[in-house]
Parts: structure tokens; C-alpha cells; sequence
């Protein structure tokens, strides 16, 4: 009988998690589908008609998607989610996207850059877990995101519960980072800050304050119910060994390292790299750096005294 009893509460406790699981993937993918289909249609057809069938799905992301968010000269920014290894059209694509992913691209879609960043979705599910190897794409995707195309309903389950399965691991490291009694509030901005204390970005000092004003109803109902998984109702408490606050804080400074090493990569595969990053620095800090004909010709030579600069 006592064995029947703990069975019945198992199944019970199992139950109400798969409930739970169900409506905040409800939620994630209410907010995922909504955006501007006619807008979206050009870039989809893009991608779809360069790649065919090896794209599982493909999320519209970053300050374009929210408008409260939008700075002028924003580029529009997508993640392309691909399980075909027939994606990549040479063997060195293949190989760059296997070290430090994503591959980052720009193209020029009527006149505008668009940044597009490319990922394995084995890989992806890996950088969305707990194992991620840096935050890179858990900070990314820690903030709302569209999802404008998927392959099938078969793709689409998966790619939102990979990305909730990220929110829920980005939650878990903002814990850490928190002291052991916290409000809503200085959890809800920790937990949108923290991809930026785990990467060196050029961003501007708002940059936080606008992508939570510009969807807080629906950070507000997703993260209160992942934060409520770990630690319950208000008041909220959490007490948190220095080890894994140790953990977690040599985890950040790996991210900002493998960041680092992200730039060279992304030489190779950012068309006009250069206009991109001297066009980001004036959009988000006001920093306009007047290269020299040779500098801008040579900027791995001549660059090398506005790199420390900055």
C-alpha cells in the first residue's frame, strides 16, 4: 500500500510538471508566431530558396523585433537552425561552424545588412543546456524571439522547447549571481543583463531597460513562472553555496574569453566587417573612430591603436 501511495504522488508531482511544461510552451509559442508574416516572407524565402529542406527552422531575433527596442540602423538579425551538413556549401563553412558556433554572416537584403548566424541543431540543443560550453546563445535567446519558419510541426515543438529549455538554464546561472533574498524586479533585470556580463558587446547603457520595457508582460509571466519552479512563491529566497557562485562566475569569464576568439572567425565571415563594427560603435556608444585610407585598407596592420583604444 505505502509503495501504490508513493507511485500515486510520483505520478502526480510528474503530472503537474508536464501541465506546467504545456502551458508556458503555450506561451512561448503564442509569443514565437506573432510577427509581421508579410515582412518576414522576403528573408524566408531567401534563406529557403539558398539552403532548400537542410534548414529546420529559422528565429527572427535582437532590438528589430521589439519595436520600444529599435535603434535607428539596427540590422536585422536572424538565426538560421539547419540538420543537414548538405547546408554548408564548401567543407571550410563546415569546419568554421563546428568551432566556436555560430558561423555569422552579413547580407544585403534591399540595400540593408542583415546579420545571419548559423548553427547545427545538435549543436544548438547543446548551447542551450546546461552543458553550454558559453552563453553565447542562452543570452541570446534569453529574450523574446520569433520563430518566422519551421520545417514541420515536428521541428517546431522542438526548437521552442530548446528554447525554453535555455531560459530555464539562464535562469539557473542568474541564481547564482543573486544574493540569497531578492525581489522580482532584480531578478527579472539580472536575468536580461546577465549575456552582456558574459560577452564584450558594444551596447548601449539602456540597452536592458529597453528590451524589458519593450515586452515586459511577457518576461514578467514567463520568468516568474521558471523562477517560481526553482524557489517557489515570494518572498522570494535562495541560498546559494560560494562554490556554485564560483562555478558560475568562471563560466561568464570563459564566455567573455571564447567572445575573444569569436573575432577572428567572424573576419572571416562578415562581409565588410569593418563598416559593421565602426557603424555598431556609433549607433550604441556615440564613438566615431575616422580611419585613414591605409587603416581602413590595412586594419589588421594599421588598426592596432583605436583596437586598444576601446
Amino acid at each position: 500500500e505505502l509503495g501504490v501511495a508513493v507511485n500515486f504522488a510520483s505520478l502526480n508531482r510528474s503530472s503537474l510538471i508536464a501541465r506546467d511544461d504545456a502551458e508556458i510552451t503555450a506561451l512561448l509559442r503564442e509569443r514565437a508566431l506573432a510577427f509581421d508574416c508579410d515582412a518576414m516572407a522576403p528573408y524566408v524565402a531567401h534563406f529557403r530558396a539558398k539552403h532548400g529542406d537542410t534548414i529546420a527552422g529559422i528565429f527572427f531575433y535582437g532590438s528589430r523585433l521589439a519595436e520600444g527596442a529599435k535603434a535607428k540602423g539596427s540590422l536585422c538579425d536572424f538565426f538560421v537552425v539547419y540538420d543537414d551538413p548538405r547546408f554548408h556549401k564548401t567543407a571550410g563553412q563546415r569546419f568554421l561552424n563546428g568551432v566556436l558556433p555560430p558561423n555569422v554572416y552579413t547580407e544585403m537584403f534591399d540595400g540593408f545588412a542583415t546579420k545571419v548566424s548559423t548553427v547545427a541543431f545538435a549543436r544548438f540543443q547543446r548551447e542551450m543546456s546546461v552543458a553550454a560550453r558559453d552563453i553565447y546563445h542562452q543570452g541570446r535567446f534569453g529574450k523574446r524571439v520569433a520563430l518566422v519558419f519551421a520545417r514541420d510541426r515536428g521541428a517546431e515543438d522542438a526548437l521552442i522547447a530548446t528554447w525554453l529549455a535555455g531560459m530555464r538554464a539562464l535562469v539557473g546561472r542568474t541564481l547564482d549571481l543573486l544574493g540569497d533574498a531578492f525581489s522580482f524586479d532584480e531578478f527579472l533585470l539580472e536575468v536580461l543583463t546577465i549575456s552582456y556580463r558574459g560577452e564584450v558587446r558594444a551596447e548601449s547603457a539602456d540597452k536592458v531597460a529597453r528590451l524589458l520595457l519593450a515586452e515586459r508582460p511577457f518576461y514578467e509571466d514567463v520568468y516568474r513562472r521558471l523562477l517560481e519552479e526553482r524557489v517557489g512563491g515570494a518572498p522570494y529566497w535562495r541560498e546559494v553555496s560560494g562554490w556554485r557562485r564560483f562555478l558560475t562566475r568562471r563560466f561568464l569569464a570563459r564566455s567573455r574569453r571564447r567572445m575573444f576568439c569569436r573575432w577572428p572567425k567572424m573576419i572571416l565571415t562578415v562581409r565588410n566587417w569593418l563598416d559593421v563594427i565602426l557603424a555598431k560603435l556609433e549607433r550604441t556608444k556615440g564613438i566615431v573612430l575616422p580611419l585613414t585610407p591605409l587603416q581602413r585598407r590595412f586594419p589588421l596592420i594599421f588598426g592596432w591603436g583605436h583596437f586598444w583604444r576601446l
